[in-house]
Order: structure tokens, then sequence, then C-alpha cells
């Protein structure tokens, strides 16, 4: 008898925050890239955020920089239609782009797949898939949906384990079942792990939500802080008004660049924050910038394509950087390379 797994009416399991959090999980990273191309332990997670400002709900990259393997851009939909598969090959374009290589797209339809976009689908034979060409823009290209997984899961078997793991997966997610009691494969030992991660991957959101609006808390307190200070430099007399004015403009920089879920691993903000200490980020910021050039210059020369990880792992030999992955390198210089300059 299976042990009894549930969720809260909300968010079901399509909803699309578990969907997310889920399929970062090293077992379903597993479970993904062996139906898909019969591997394992090859691929991790990597920053969903794109050059031209769009975000994708979870990326999968090779681990080893030097794979000739397809990133795997896996989207979350409630109503897949005309206008999000306009988005989707954004995405992808996106991702050659930055990669270099075309991608895989995994589509999960929780809800409908619109007639327009079934057109021109053809059911796989291995996978509870349909699929769809993607030339010029996509490796491969998949859409899942209830009527795709149907023949992968009417087995004599009925209740069996013997279903397929990421047969399994997709069922989880568009079966939406609250709880494994509900589910009609309620014994399968992957659907039993499916339900347990969920349990901890919205443990994890709800920590994470927690932690956010501390960080928001101690933020509006720094702010306050920093306002408060300008009001004492506008009564000092002794001042200059440039040195007011460009406090005050790097206090509004800060408000600004400040994003819900920044992929960046920065040490938190002291509470006596002070000019001194405004000075000190934006040079450290620009010799990451200096660093960072000029890498990527020395590789250019050598006929070499950038390498964020690389680069990562270089500064951090030589200044102790605190990135988590050379994705969040890149998009912190991509951010910063107009900022304010620093004062003089």
């Amino acid at each position: 008898m299976s042990t009894s797994f549930g969720l809260s009416d909300l968010p079901r399991p399509g909803a699309d925050r578990i969907p997310k959090e889920l399929t970062r999980d090293p077992l379903v990273v597993n479970i993904i890239t062996k139906a898909l191309l019969n591997i394992e332990d090859r691929y991790l997670p990597e920053s969903t955020d794109w050059p031209n400002g769009t975000h994708s709900d979870v990326v999968l990259v090779p681990k080893s920089t030097d794979s000739s393997l397809a990133p795997i851009i896996i989207e979350f939909q409630q109503v897949v239609d005309k206008k999000f598969m306009k988005r989707a090959v954004g995405y992808c374009l996106q991702a050659y782009k930055r990669f270099e290589i075309e991608p895989i797209l995994l589509v999960i339809c929780i809800k409908s797949l619109s007639i327009t976009t079934r057109n021109g689908l053809e059911i796989c034979d291995n996978l509870p898939c349909y699929a769809a060409s993607c030339d010029y823009w996509a490796d491969r290209f998949y859409i899942i949906d209830k009527s795709s997984i149907k023949q992968h899961i009417s087995s004599k078997s009925g209740l069996g384990s013997n279903l397929n793991p990421f047969t399994a997966y997709c069922l989880f997610l568009t079966a939406q079942s609250t709880s494994i009691e509900l589910s009609s494969r309620k014994e399968n030992t992957t659907m039993e792990m499916l339900y347990r991660l969920s349990q901890d991957a919205y443990a994890r959101i709800i920590d994470k939500d927690t932690v956010e609006l501390d960080e928001l808390r101690n933020l509006n307190d720094i702010y306050c802080k920093q306002y408060k200070k300008v009001l004492a430099m506008l009564q000092d007399d002794s001042l200059p008004r440039s040195a007011i004015k460009d406090y005050a403009s790097k206090s509004l920089y800060s408000i600004q660049k400040k994003r819900k879920f920044d992929q960046l691993a920065t040490d938190p903000l002291p509470e006596d924050q002070n000019m001194e200490k405004d000075v000190e980020l934006e040079e450290a910021l620009d010799e990451q910038m200096d660093f960072v050039k000029n890498f990527k210059k020395a590789r250019a020369e050598k006929g070499i394509k950038m390498d964020w990880r690389l680069c990562l792992k270089e500064g951090k030999k030589r200044f102790g950087w605190k990135y988590r992955s050379g994705e969040s390198l890149r998009v912190h210089i991509f951010k910063n390379k107009d900022r304010p300059s620093p004062l003089s």
C-alpha cells in the first residue's frame, strides 16, 4: 500500500511554481534527460533569464562546458496556442544566441492545446509526446498534454508499478491530483517520489517567500535610513550639493536594479551603509568589469568563444567572487554595463 502524500489545494501539481521547483531536482532532471537523450547525471539547471529580458520556466544545460549536448528548455503552460508558440520560439532563438547550439524544447500543456497548434503535430511512438517541425530554431520540439499520454498509461496492469518514469512525470503534472490517493497510478514508485519531492518543493517555495519578505523589509529599513541621511546631509552646510546629489542618485539606482528572485549570491547590505562603502562597491564592480572584458578579449584573440563558467572560476581564485554560476556573472555584468559612474 502506498504512503499517503498530499498537497494543498493551492497550488496544484500543474500550477506554475511547483513544476519549476520540482523539475530542478536532480532526480527529475535525470528522468527528463533519460527519456529525451538516454543519459543521466549530465545536466543541471541554469539561469532562465535571456539576454532580451524574457524568461523561461526551466533551462537545463550540460555540466561540461565542452559538451556538444543541446540545452533543454522546459515550459509549463496552461493553454498552448499560437501566441505562446511565438514566445517559445523566441526562447529558443535566445538559447541559440547564448549557447551557439539549437536547444530541445519541451512544452507541458496543463489544460488545453489549441486546434491550430495541434494541427501538424505527430504522436511519438516511444514518448508520451507530440513532435512538431522546428527547422532552424530548435533541435527537437515536443508537446505533452493529456491526450498524448493516454496510450502510454493504458496498460493491462492497471495500477501496476511499471509506468515509465517520464510518463509518470507527465501524468503527475497534467492530472493535477492534489493527493497521490487521487492519482490513477498511486502504486507507482515514481509517482510516489514526485509527490514526496513536490512536498519538499512546496516547503522551499514557502521558505523562499518568507526570506524574500524579510529581505524586502530589511531593504525598506535601509532605504529609510538612506533618505534620513540625505536629509541630514542637506542640513550640513559644509557638504557640497554635488556630493549630496550623487549619493541620492546612487540610492535611487540601487532601488531600481533590485529584482525579485535575483540569481546573484551577494552579501547583505550593512545597516550602516555610507558613501565610502558605495564607492568601494563601485570600484569592485569596475574591477570585475575590467577583468571580464580582458578575459573575453584574450579568448577572442585565440579564436575561442567566451566561457562564463571559466571566467567565474578565475574570478573566484583572484578576487573571491561569490556568484552562484557563470550565468549569474554574465547577467550581473550585463545589467551594470550602463550604471552611473562612481564618485570621484
